[in-house]
């Protein structure tokens, strides 16, 4: 059944089980039209990995893709470790790979995505991530790279990460269908603006039990403790000489668009270049992206660092007619015709391939399930732009 005939659902747990024995399935014999990636590691260590994800255990091993059957990417030496924080109790756990050399991205191409944003290169990789979807792992498995896909298209003034999907097999074994995305640490960030990585000033905030945690995970702490500050107290001046106002206005018009509800207090990485760089914002994680309707990420009454940040350069007049400008670009060309668009393709692009997770996890819980949360998505965003409409009285 193709996506484009996708209609409502009433799912059944018990409809269509599939009835495929992941057990047997191996490189050669799998049926898919996604590249397929085989990781070796010692057995023991690896079950380890798999039974204590949270003890932060990075394991070497070996890495090959194949595409349409053939190697294309042979044995290269990666440390392996788990990724995420609440996924990783999962059964499909995200995995986090860092080559021992970087990879030759052009001649041996691991991600080679259709479109990329300006100033972007993906000539070189030194690390990427294998990832389970997060919060849409039981769902559509593809919320986050559909509306990564939007920012994309939409040509935002941001940084964000590049993505396929994949095949894993593990010690010959099948694994899962995975996400392969790049990363945005110090080195992939230097790699992808091409800059020295060792001249990035990296700032991240991540929830911690219901608050925001700043942490300063690169370069000088104190530009970026100056930020902070700044931020916290009102600073206007400052802030206007050291944000970079266009991608700050998109990177939150976009953010508040989706409804975003795991952020601001959530997955911000902001970074700047040197000591005369202005701090820029990396997008990711949208894996809650319009789930719900009615959330507002943007609010006057929230404290944490991104909506001070907002309120106070929002003092500014030629600030105000930006957002006003990116607001009013971001809604009209965020099309459902376009958003539909997208989706299709990606949802088309794991139609079959979905079978073999729902086989071997049980996640979904069925193949029916899975069009109902794609046909889901779809309204999702159609009551979400509608609401967003009616906030910021676009129509």
């Amino acid at each position: 059944m193709g996506i484009n005939s996708c209609t409502k659902y009433t799912v059944q747990v018990d409809d269509l089980k599939s009835e495929i024995n992941t057990s047997l399935l191996r490189i050669d014999n799998i049926e898919t039209d996604l590249d397929i990636i085989h990781l070796t590691a010692d057995p023991i260590r690896f079950d380890s990995l798999m039974k204590h994800p949270s003890r932060g255990i990075e394991i070497p091993a070996s890495f090959n893709l194949y595409h349409d059957g053939m190697p294309i990417i042979e044995n290269k030496i990666i440390e392996l470790e788990n990724k995420g924080s609440a996924t990783l109790w999962f059964p499909l756990k995200s995995l986090k790979i860092k080559f021992e050399s970087k990879l030759d991205n052009s001649n041996y191409p691991l991600i080679n995505p259709p479109r990329i944003l300006n100033n972007h290169h993906l000539e070189e990789l030194k690390k990427v991530s294998l990832r389970n979807s997060g919060s849409d792992f039981y769902k559509t498995f593809i919320r986050d790279i559909c509306f990564t896909e939007l920012a994309i298209r939409l040509n935002l003034d941001l940084e964000l990460g590049y993505f396929k999907p994949v095949q894993v097999f593990v010690n010959d074994e099948y694994y899962g269908l995975l996400n392969l995305r790049t990363e945005k640490d110090d080195n992939s960030l230097g790699k992808l603006l091409q800059v020295d990585h060792d001249h990035l000033n990296i700032l991240k905030i991540s929830n911690d039990n219901g608050s925001e945690k700043i942490d300063f995970k690169d370069g000088n702490r104190e530009i970026l403790q100056a930020l902070v500050d700044a931020t916290r107290t009102g600073d206007l001046p400052y802030l206007l000489q050291h944000v970079d106002l266009p991608c700050f206005a998109d990177y939150v018009i976009y953010e508040d668009f989706m409804g975003n509800s795991d952020w601001p207090h959530n997955n911000v990485e902001i970074y700047s270049v040197g000591t005369l760089g202005k701090f820029r914002f990396f997008l990711y994680d949208l894996d809650m992206a319009v789930i719900q309707d009615k959330y507002t990420a943007i609010d006057d009454k929230k404290q944490n660092m991104i909506n001070q940040m907002y309120r106070c350069l929002k003092q500014d007049p030629n600030f105000r007619e930006l957002l006003k400008e990116r607001r009013t670009y971001i809604y009209q060309q965020s099309t459902q015709a376009l958003f539909t668009e997208i989706l299709d393709e990606n949802a088309n692009k794991i139609e079959s391939e979905i079978d073999y997770n729902i086989a071997k996890y049980g996640i979904p819980n069925n193949k029916l399930a899975w069009y109902y949360e794609i046909q889901r998505m779809k309204e999702q965003f159609d009551f979400r732009k509608e609401f967003y409409a009616k906030h910021y009285q676009l129509n």
